[in-house]
């Protein structure tokens, strides 16, 4: 078999729950349309090719290649549990129950 298989339904469509509504089809269809385009391999550039032939060329001709010091990513990764736990540190205290109704803003009927 080869890697990708067609999509084949089994029942008739309208026996399908959660399908897409037909606006958001046509929608998806238009976003698609809009920003289809042809794909010109003359203008795409590949940095990394081009970084690696220069360092093999380097390499033959007996140049030493000096590894760039490794620069510290930043830490920008939160853990959301302790994001909780402290916001929930910062929480305000829950307050006196209130007994009290609100008053009824319903007109009452003239006896």
């Amino acid at each position: 078999m080869s890697g990708a298989q067609p999509l084949i339904l089994t029942r008739p469509a309208r026996h399908c729950r959660n399908l897409p509504r037909r606006d958001a089809v046509k929608l998806a269809e238009h976003i698609l349309d809009s920003k289809a385009g042809r794909f010109d391999p003359g203008q795409f550039k590949d940095e990394y090719e081009n970084a690696l032939k220069t360092l093999v060329r380097r390499k033959a001709k007996g140049r030493t290649i000096e590894v760039p010091e490794e620069q510290p990513q930043p830490a920008n990764v939160i853990n959301l549990m302790d994001a909780l736990r402290e916001s929930l540190k910062g929480a305000r205290a829950p307050g006196p129950a209130r007994s009290r109704r609100r008053a009824s803003t319903r007109r009452k009927k003239a006896a």
